[in-house]
């Protein structure tokens, strides 16, 4: 049995290894950096070192492979994209290490990764099932594994030695991280000291008609009073086209030629489900296209229409269903329990955009792009594309219409950036989108003209607001004239909610308590009553109905483990930090889509 784990060990080691190389490389810049300027063939440079676009590629094909490994479902666009952007944000990161490394001049002996690889061994080794014992790491077979000369520890040895740097610079940024006793008591409290409440709620509800007009002289003192509400930062519109990835008349065309071709193969004789194994592209095609006993109601509008027009045996002709083209036959119908079901097989192709339809897009994108500032509107009539506006936005705000992030925003607030540029195309899933810069606008106060309505909704929320806060404290006086809650709520006409023991965070049978009536309630003492607490809802009152204090014993004997969370916690955090501001101040160039671009040498992946 030893012999076969080690022959294994061998194996399953090598194997590992082998994934793992991609990651020495890129985690090191061991072959992918280049020298001189943008040129084609570059991805990109990061403070002034290049990236050479064939180790992109790589990246971004480990990454699918990776994918792969962990979903059985094929790759959709969507996944594309977000796996080509995972891998570039991935190459930023471990190229600035990589260069803080070369900064701190750390360097690692051999001694050093020695003790790494026998006391503190990589997640590839604890995580290799030949080191494992019912799926936990056992010690005593890595010492062995170790120990055995017949196994080559080199490639493990290179490993360490290449990523090991990179875990000392992380303990030098995380080493002045501090836990305080004060702050484990505190972490500890937040979760487990405990108040019941009872409350009742004045909702700030709608008034009467008259209570709620409000004058043209009222908004403006309002307005005059709350100015600091309506300043706005730097604010930019923009304007843009999408040019959509849709399959082309063509596709379609290619698509029903197919599937006439399979219909024609039914008609010949052949078998349904050896043809839809064939041909489809459903799931159900790994079954021979058969889809056991369903609902009808449970098929698409489509499949139910055509159903309907089919008796047992026949099959249907081509017809269009969600994503493409479809036939099915009719193996069974029943009715069970009032509902009818059938048991059918199908043949499904999907309708996508083939490479000449995505190519004559990005091409169109590109052309975009080429044209003279301001005249993006001009180039999508020509091209009968619809030109749209995003209104004005200040940065860090959601931008409307436009689902670009990260690239709208950099691209508008670029300080570098004039009234009527056009931006490169950005590309998504399901289509590129090219920007225009219309406008931008220093931060100012919005002139009461653009901002009357708003002005006017805030003033009756003000007043709906006391009006409610004042009904609260006319029962908080009862309250303190010997009242008790429920006799108020009864006055009242409300209810008494009663609320079980809740921590600091307010979460209680799922849902948050307003942070302001939690903060209260932690306030007090038992049997205690409180507010008005108020809130955008409404003013609440309430009473502490019970305190659960910490359990000081328990806190003793957890003490060590909660400092270990919060001390990960913390590191975690100004480590975070520190690599995300080492993004911000770093000068990244991304020539990825330059180096893409129809008649370059080095294509996207």
């Amino acid at each position: 049995m030893l012999g076969t784990m080690r022959r294994n060990t061998k194996i399953i080691l090598w194997i590992t290894v082998i994934a793992f190389v991609g990651l020495i490389f890129l985690g090191w810049g061991l072959d992918f950096r280049l020298g001189g300027g943008p040129q084609t063939g570059i991805a990109g440079k990061i403070n002034g070192e290049a990236i050479a676009f064939a180790e992109y590629q790589r990246a971004i094909q480990a990454s699918f492979e990776n994918f792969k490994k962990q979903n059985e479902a094929d790759i959709t666009e969507a996944d594309r994209y977000m796996l080509t952007e995972q891998a570039w944000q991935q190459i930023i990161e471990q190229t600035l290490i990589s260069q803080q490394v070369k900064k701190w001049k750390i360097r690692v002996t051999d001694d050093e990764v020695l003790f790494a690889i026998r006391r503190n061994p990589p997640p590839l080794l604890t995580q290799n099932p030949a080191f494992q014992t019912n799926g936990q790491f056992d010690v005593e077979k890595y010492k062995r594994a170790l120990d055995d000369p017949q196994l080559d520890w080199r490639p493990i040895e290179e490993y360490v030695r290449a990523t090991l740097p990179a875990q000392v610079l992380q303990e030098l940024v995380v080493s002045t991280v501090k836990v305080s006793g004060a702050e484990i008591k505190d972490y500890f409290r937040n979760t487990q000291e405990k108040v019941a409440i009872s409350y009742m709620l004045f909702e700030a509800i709608p008034l009467s008609a008259s209570e709620e007009n409000v004058t043209g002289q009222e908004i403006e003192k309002y307005y005059k009073a709350h100015t600091n509400d309506f300043m706005v930062g730097d604010e930019v519109e923009l304007g843009f086209v999408k040019i959509e990835k849709k399959p082309s008349k063509e596709d379609e065309a290619e698509v029903r030629r197919r599937m006439e071709s399979v219909l024609d193969e039914l008609k010949a004789g052949t078998d349904f489900a050896q043809l839809a194994e064939s041909y489809s592209e459903a799931p159900s095609a790994r079954n021979g296209g058969q889809i056991g006993l369903a609902q009808v109601e449970g098929f698409s509008p489509a499949v139910i229409k055509t159903l309907e027009t089919l008796k047992v045996g026949q099959v249907s002709g081509i017809f269009e269903d969600r994503r493409g083209l479809k036939l099915i036959r009719l193996e069974e119908r029943k009715v069970e329990g009032g509902k009818q079901k059938v048991t059918i097989r199908e043949i499904a192709m999907n309708v996508q955009p083939s490479e000449e339809t995505l190519s004559k897009a990005r091409d169109l994108a590109w052309e975009a792009h080429d044209q003279k500032n301001g005249k993006l509107k001009e180039f999508a009539d020509s091209q009968k594309l619809t030109f749209e506006r995003t209104g004005h936005f200040e940065e860090g705000k959601f931008i409307p219409k436009l689902l670009l992030r990260e690239e709208a925003p950099k691209f508008a607030f670029n300080s570098a950036a004039s009234v009527g540029e056009i931006s490169q195309p950005y590309e998504r899933s399901d289509s590129w989108y090219v920007l225009e810069l219309m406008s931008k606008t220093k931060a100012h106060v919005r002139p009461l003209s653009e901002v009357q309505e708003d002005v006017r909704r805030a003033v009756i929320t003000g007043r709906r607001k006391l009006a409610a806060e004042k009904k609260a404290y006319d029962l908080a006086r009862r309250l303190g004239e010997g009242w008790s809650l429920e006799a108020g709520a009864r006055d009242a006409g409300l209810q008494v909610i009663k609320i079980g023991a809740f921590n600091r965070s307010g979460y209680v049978e799922g849902v948050f308590l307003p942070p302001e009536l939690t903060a209260a309630a932690f306030a007090l003492d038992k049997g205690a009553a409180g507010g008005p607490v108020v809130t955008d809802r409404g003013s609440y009152i309430f009473k502490v109905d019970d305190t659960i204090p910490i359990d000081e014993q328990s806190f003793l004997s957890q003490k060590e483990n909660l400092m270990g969370e919060l001390m990960s916690g913390k590191q975690r955090e100004v480590y975070a930090r520190w690599l995300d501001d080492l993004k911000k101040s770093a000068k990244i160039k991304d020539f990825r889509l330059e180096a893409g671009r129809p008649g370059k040498a080095f294509g996207v992946f």
